[in-house]
């Protein structure tokens, strides 16, 4: 038995991985799906996903094994963390490294693995998502593809895992601020208003969590239920994870915003201008939303000018338009949605145009009340726009700009804003 190196980074790797929070936690059914997923593709009747730390490798999510962890120096997962592929052992009765390895010897007497490195977004190799079988195997190039997508995907659930534990810790410290203020200064009118501005905001925080990471897996779940109904085929299986694949970017850039966001709303909001090209940054948006304009049969129409360069905050103006171009697809069927912009010596207007089914002006009336949006169904489609507009109206206030909308029914919507060049 050969037992596995440590890697050249492995004192950062070790830091960052514990900085997770991730180790010896309660099984979480977003990862037991995933090793579900990865056993059904893959036909054998183990998958884990390993975490590697300096003396063993623990199961976060285990299918098939009757054991929690396993040393780190029989580990087949520590020699996975060395590379930056997928290594796969067909029989590992004819593997020098492991023919004589316990594991292989005893239960649970392996001769075939193949797992993919778990690599966060730092480079650092935290573990593996791996495959076992007692019998020997090669899987097809079709499974290692979509082993590749799984193992992605697991690392976007950890991450993503990571933001919403910060976000709460934070969260958790304003509570306990706003219970200290209201055992001191209970008696003082202006530290209550202060107070329950604060509770305010932290309810807004928790309102867009939930309105834009409800269901960051959803595409994954049901791609484990069709599965295990037996109800999905290779060429829907094909078709499906590879839509998954390209909304992982999607996802994590969504919640970047989010966190963004929530910054901003805690510790004050702060523009921070710099030029760019306002053509550029409605293209990437465009690209990014390009398989929900295909969903609703949408063609997008991009009439900004390539030599119009806007000067505010970039992030600030991509989550407005973000907002306000997906809204516009989701009211809007076999239609057009186009972006264009004009300036002159005071302002920058900029346009989102669809040809959905319009509105009154009752609709009209009540698109950017945060009371309103509160207290809308998320379940209706129709529905789900009004806290994303509240984030638009917020973002463009910091810019001392305004934001509305022109409509009638069957006519479409128009959403504008405009922002002053003086700031």
């Amino acid at each position: 038995m050969i037992a596995p190196a440590f890697p050249a980074n492995e004192a950062k790797r070790l830091e960052y991985l514990k900085s997770l929070n991730i180790l010896d936690t309660a099984p979480e059914d977003e990862f037991d799906q995933l090793v579900q997923l990865a056993s059904a593709i893959c036909g054998v009747p183990i998958a884990l996903v390993t975490l590697i730390n300096e003396d063993r490798q623990w199961f976060k999510a285990n299918l098939g094994l009757d054991v929690p962890q396993t040393t780190r120096e029989v580990s087949f997962c520590g020699h996975t963390i060395l590379q930056n592929d997928i290594m796969e052992i067909s029989d590992t009765h004819k593997d020098a490294r492991f023919h004589d390895n316990p594991l292989v010897t005893n239960d649970p007497n392996i001769r075939f693995y193949a797992g993919i490195p778990l690599t966060a977004q730092n480079g650092y190799n935290l573990g593996s998502l791996c495959v076992i079988d007692s019998k020997p195997k090669i899987l097809t190039d079709e499974q290692k593809l979509y082993l590749k997508i799984l193992g992605r995907q697991v690392v976007l659930q950890i991450e993503l895992r990571q933001q919403l534990h910060l976000q709460n810790e934070r969260l958790n410290k304003i509570e306990e601020q706003n219970r200290e203020i209201h055992s001191l200064l209970e008696s003082k009118d202006q530290l209550l208003a202060e107070l329950s501005e604060s509770n305010q905001t932290k309810d807004k925080i928790l309102s867009v969590i939930s309105h834009d990471l409800r269901s960051p897996l959803s595409s994954l779940k049901t791609i484990v239920d069709l599965f295990e109904g037996g109800k999905m085929d290779e060429a829907t299986t094909r078709q499906i994870t590879s839509q998954v694949n390209k909304s992982i970017g999607f996802s994590i850039d969504l919640l970047d915003n989010l966190v963004r966001w929530s910054k901003k709303q805690l510790e004050g909001f702060q523009v921070i201008r710099t030029s760019f090209k306002l053509q550029n940054l409605v293209s990437d948006i465009s690209v990014r939303l390009e398989t929900r304009f295909q969903s609703r049969n949408n063609i997008f129409i991009n009439e900004v000018s390539s030599d119009l360069d806007m000067y505010a905050d970039e992030d600030l103006i991509r989550m407005v338009l973000r907002n306000l171009i997906n809204n516009a697809n989701k009211f809007t069927e076999n239609g057009n949605i186009t972006v264009g912009a004009t300036l002159d010596s005071s302002e920058w207007v900029v346009f989102v145009k669809d040809t959905g089914p319009g509105m009154n002006e009752a609709q009209l009336s009540s698109l950017f009340s945060w009371n309103v949006a509160q207290n809308k169904s998320y379940d209706n489609v129709v529905e789900s726009t009004g806290l994303g507009l509240i984030i638009c109206r917020d973002f463009i206030k910091l810019h001392n700009g305004k934001i509305w909308a022109e409509s009638k029914p069957g006519e479409g919507s128009t959403f504008l804003f405009s922002i002053p060049i003086a700031g």
